[in-house]
């Protein structure tokens, strides 16, 4: 008798307890502020002159003789926490200024936090509350209405020129609210090192640019320039295509906009790359910070728990799911030729954690009971089945706080 299969995909919680990624917080870092940045230098990084045109207006700056469109910057924790440290350290100490407030040299201060690379820069900035106002203040140096703005390789456009290296590889940004006289201070610590991560989604958040609107920028990376077959922005669930809105499809910025919401809505960004899934964050997920009171970016994976998709199908009949308070997961086929053969229990990231076969003909049974990661057992997953008598049916679980 041939088996037929039942998958279980369960999006389980303990097991991706503590594991972090690209784009997942550690130490808290970075903050929602500082990961808007990272975002916005690699848009300006991978698209200069577009960026210019969209951004930063009608000057003679990011020209492709000068600068052309360069990789991304991946982040980087070590220089995260050196910027961070130096923005914290202007905004309530010393105001703007390259040392730190105790006099020590800027790059000492880095080197302090980072040893993978001695090619380092730094751009310091104050004075803008956005990071897109502040991106646009270092790309032109200068208060436009007041100074001409510097040409290109001139020896004066320094920020412009750390922003657009091509041998500088990780990043870190800071941001910092405070004391002294211009209130923001925002730090960028570049870096020559080889990146932690190679995720080709390498960056992404949201942005209120509009008003009323809520836009979601992701960074897309291929070093060959291959283009995805999709880019999504998973919102409560809810996949969202983006489009494409700066450089090339194998290198470029995709983007989403939506009406602006009232709470807060949890969301990550996935593409398919070569029939790969990937996702920013790796594990965890990101959330609305500035909708309605929303005040949360960032959700770790241990915090999430699963529900049943708004208007998903029912379980199809002669199949039965249940999970149980000793740590067991049980699958009932009610019907002799509806019994599950297969067993396959994934993360977040559709990564196994358990996969089993089963052979209806040795057990006689048509209840399986599968042992369950250590975890607590309130979730469901997602299912798809497939049985003897020809019956299909899916239905979606999605992770939820």
């Amino acid at each position: 008798m041939k088996n037929t299969g039942i998958i279980v995909c369960l999006l389980v919680v303990g097991a991706v307890a503590q594991q972090r990624g690209n784009g997942d917080k550690i130490d808290s870092f970075p903050n929602f502020i500082e990961r808007q940045l990272y975002v916005l230098t690699n848009a300006c990084r991978m698209a200069p002159a577009q960026y210019r045109d969209l951004y930063i207006g009608n000057y003679q700056v990011l020209l492709p003789a000068n600068y052309p469109a360069i990789r991304p910057l991946y982040w980087n924790l070590a220089l995260n926490k050196s910027s961070h440290a130096h923005s914290l350290d202007m905004a309530f100490v010393c105001g703007m200024q390259h040392p730190s407030c105790d006099g020590t040299a800027w790059d000492v201060r880095i080197k302090s936090f980072y040893t993978k690379s001695s090619a380092l820069a730094e751009n310091i900035a104050t004075g803008n509350q956005t990071a897109l106002a502040t991106v646009k203040q270092w790309v032109l140096e200068v208060d436009p209405t007041t100074t001409p703005v510097p040409a290109d390789n001139s020896g004066s456009d320094g920020h412009r020129k750390n922003i657009m290296t091509s041998s500088y590889r990780e990043l870190g940004c800071g941001y910092a609210k405070g004391t002294q006289k211009c209130t923001y201070f925002w730090t960028q610590d570049f870096a020559g090192g080889k990146p932690d991560f190679n995720n080709p989604l390498v960056t992404g958040c949201h942005f209120f640019i509009e008003t009323g609107k809520i836009s979601f920028f992701v960074n897309y990376f291929d070093s060959v320039a291959v283009a995805p077959s999709e880019v999504s922005c998973l919102i409560e669930g809810q996949m969202n295509a983006m489009t494409l809105a700066l450089g090339a499809a194998g290198k470029g910025t995709y983007t989403l906009v939506q009406t602006k919401g009232t709470a807060c809505r949890k969301y990550y960004f996935s593409c398919v790359k070569n029939g790969t899934t990937y996702r920013y964050p790796e594990y965890g997920v990101l959330s609305t910070y500035g909708e309605g009171t929303c005040m949360q970016d960032y959700y770790p994976p241990e915090s999430l728990s699963v529900f049943l998709a708004p208007n998903s199908p029912v379980p199809p009949d002669g199949f039965r799911l249940s999970f149980l308070q000793n740590g067991h997961l049980g699958i009932s086929g009610l019907l002799p030729f509806d019994y599950p053969a297969q067993v396959r229990i994934t993360n977040i990231l559709g990564r196994t954690i358990v996969s089993r076969w089963f052979s209806f003909e040795s057990t006689g049974n048509t209840r399986l009971s599968v042992d369950l990661p250590k975890r607590n057992n309130s979730e469901t997953g997602i299912v798809s089945i497939n049985t003897r008598s020809g019956k299909k049916q899916s239905w979606l679980i999605v992770t939820g706080k």
